[in-house]
């Protein structure tokens, strides 16, 4: 009885010693002067990572290089999920410690291979993200860097795969061995396509450049690689089997994006990236607008600066300069002007919160259980020569709807909280500062507007107590669903350096050719007109100027912002959507196009709360 107790011994003595052998790393930490320079021309070379080989209970250890990107280097560039900052692990780089996150720390395991050294370009090792003259240097290089690298290694963590996929290797993915053994072994697949497809990598807003250059992309649930194309495979069928599921859309739309730039050979403008991955999550809002920059063909180059240490207001300028300097080639940016300027100022102020959500699995089951090897045998026919075995599965054929029908996935995730009113204070210019003007905005007069004195101009109190009777109870359609926005109808003061008038509430008119009723402020005229800009609720009252008998934006000065209700049918504020009208030759007597040239407060008080995001549930 000695030598088990001894061995009992040994063996517990052991577990202490590894456990402060990992518990006391005696490495040196790694400091930002500890990173390769990357020379002068910071903006034509980057950094790269060789990760050394080893089997996978190994720590990593890798070595930093910088490249010139002139001299074509060969690499690949890792795409993942950065996760919570809080979870970190180490891995040693030029043997000294360095910090990651946990999600990293799997993705650089998965992907380290076992006989070879791997060179990679993770961005958040490449770059030193204390250096934010680093950063913005760097980051506008990503676009050309995710287009250069050899694959795209894109990283969803750590999940155990069914056996089918195990076994596998590159040269078994096709189309029939997908349909083959997808079909036959459905439960424990489709579990782990839901575990795949609820990672909240798909709501990365980076990814939509590095999945949409990567030439070749693999992807990472485990050590195996799955090639791309076989993984979208499996998500279509995904689809095909969960009717009115949303989360194959996650793949899917990515597969979309790549076929327009590859197949159909479609370019995007940077306000459709905007608009189409608005949902998307970063986590830094500045990043909103520079990760979409790099695919767009319109701001190809440095058409946004990129500047880390500045906050939401430059980034939000410099994108009005864009707007503004593509005027001239793109007839459409000057009618966008006011509806773009409220969704950046939008994505850029927006909050985000983490919730835990509960996914009903129905008849999957997880790979790697006990069930689920239990299956494997049963599917095998390796268990025929055991009959116990075989009753056991029969018993358990009949039990498993009720152990299922019960089952869940519990996880994380990230969702938008709802827009309220604009903080005006933010975007506020400062005391001394200079003021953006010679924006050119197109919009379209209604040319009755308020020049027959027949319309009727009723005074009342703040936007809530408009009118009463029936006309209150008409406005309470638009007043329920966008209550802040009336708070947005003032006069506008005909300076930037004034304040706006506050103090007097709006007006409600009634009548008029082609407009039901709306909500003027207080300081307007009978004959003033009523100019509204496309996709949005916002109307500006314009007043000509003395003497002026032009039909430009020197004839008219702004002197509030109004809301306009235009069709019976449909009683909230009018939105308009046709491009058309907003052109000169519209074919319209009630609609005249006009040409305004706006500094940056006005378009700023034009544009405040015409987008409105809802939070997210998904």
């Amino acid at each position: 009885m000695l030598i088990p107790r001894y061995c009992t011994r040994a063996i517990v003595l052991g577990v202490i010693f590894l456990g402060l052998w990992h518990s006391i790393d005696l490495r040196p930490e790694f400091t930002p002067a500890d990173f390769p320079t990357l020379g002068a021309n910071s903006s034509s070379s980057i950094r790269v990572l060789d990760i050394r080989p080893a089997r996978e209970i190994w720590w990593i250890d890798a070595d930093l290089r910088t490249v010139q990107l002139a001299d074509n280097p060969a690499f690949e560039a890792l795409s993942y999920e950065w996760g919570d900052e809080r979870k970190s692990r180490s891995i040693s780089i030029g043997g000294k410690r360095f910090r990651v996150t946990a999600n990293l720390w799997k993705a650089l395991h998965n992907v380290r291979h076992a006989d070879e050294t791997r060179t990679l370009w993770v961005d958040t090792i490449c770059i030193d993200q204390s250096n934010n003259q680093e950063k913005s240097s760097q980051v506008p290089l990503m676009a050309l860097i995710y287009r250069r690298a050899r694959s795209v290694l894109l990283s969803l963590g750590k999940h155990v795969p069914p056996n089918w996929v195990r076994d596998s290797d590159a040269s078994t993915w096709t189309s029939a061995f997908i349909r083959k053994n997808a079909e036959k072994y459905w439960e424990r697949t489709g579990y782990w396509l839901t575990e795949l497809m609820l990672e909240e990598y798909w709501k990365r807003c980076w990814i939509v450049q590095e999945i949409g250059f990567g030439h070749s992309i693999q992807v990472y649930a485990d050590r195996k690689p799955i090639p791309w194309d076989s993984f979208v495979e499996l998500a279509t069928m995904f689809a095909s089997k969960h009717h009115g599921s949303l989360l194959p859309n996650r793949v899917l739309r990515f597969q979309s994006l790549r076929d327009a730039l590859y197949k159909d050979g479609q370019t995007y403008v940077l306000k459709e990236l905007l608009e189409t991955f608005k949902d998307s999550f970063c986590s830094i809002n500045l990043d909103k607008i520079l990760a979409f920059a790099g695919m767009a063909v319109d701001c190809w180059g440095e058409c946004l600066p990129v500047n880390y240490a500045g906050g939401v207001k430059p980034r939000n300028e410099a994108f009005i300069v864009f707007q503004n300097s593509i005027a001239d080639r793109n007839s459409e940016a000057p009618i966008e002007m006011v509806h773009n300027t409220g969704l950046v100022r939008r994505l850029l102020s927006r909050r985000q919160s983490r919730i835990v959500k509960v996914y009903k699995l129905g008849w999957l089951y997880q790979p790697g259980k006990w069930l689920s090897t239990l299956w494997r045998c049963y599917y095998r026919n390796s268990c025929a020569a055991i009959p116990e075995t075989s009753l056991l599965l029969l018993v358990l054929e009949y039990m498993r709807a009720a152990y299922l029908a019960g089952k869940s996935l519990r996880v994380t995730t990230s969702v938008w909280i709802a827009d309220t009113a604009e903080t005006k204070e933010t975007w506020a210019p400062s005391p001394g500062e200079h003021i953006l003007t010679g924006i050119k905005t197109l919009g379209a007069i209604y040319a009755p507007s308020m020049e027959h004195k027949a319309v009727k101009v009723v005074s009342c109190g703040r936007g809530t107590e408009a009118g009463s009777g029936p006309q209150r109870k008409t406005l309470g359609a638009p007043r329920t669903r966008s209550r802040y926005r009336l708070l947005n109808v003032v006069n506008l003061p005909p300076s930037p350096s004034q304040a706006v008038d506050t103090a007097n509430g709006p007006r409600l008119f009634l009548g008029g050719d082609g407009i039901i009723m709306g909500l003027v402020p207080s300081n307007t005229r009978v004959g003033d007109k009523l100019c509204q800009f496309w996709n949005t609720s916002s109307v500006a009252v314009l007043r000509r100027r003395q003497g002026s008998s032009s039909g430009h934006d020197d004839g008219y000065e702004i002197v509030g912002r109004a809301a306009m209700v235009q069709h019976s049918k449909e009683i909230d504020w009018d939105v308009p959507v046709d491009k058309n009208m907003f052109l000169p030759g519209y074919d319209s007597s009630a609609v005249v196009p006009v040409e305004l040239s706006l500094d940056l407060v006005m378009l700023n008080y034009l544009s405040f709360d015409v987008v409105n995001l809802p939070g997210s549930v998904d």
